[in-house]
């Protein structure tokens, strides 16, 4: 569980980890985007606020709702 999050993230470990691939890829200088889709309700934003719940995103984070 990451600071600051009052309970952990639960049944989301590939999808985070994928995630976390390719921020360290777009934080290690290489160009692209990262598009998180899907039905309303399925945790797409807590999934966001668990990778950046400490700022180690290093990345601009643009989120449409």
């Amino acid at each position: 569980m990451r600071e600051g999050r009052t309970a952990p993230l639960v049944g989301r470990e590939v999808e985070l980890a994928a995630v976390e691939r390719a921020l360290g890829a777009l934080g290690a200088g290489r160009a692209g985007a990262i598009a998180i889709a899907g039905e309303p309700g399925i945790g797409k934003s807590r999934l966001l606020a668990e990778l950046c719940a400490d700022g180690a995103c290093g990345v601009t984070l643009l989120s449409l709702r």
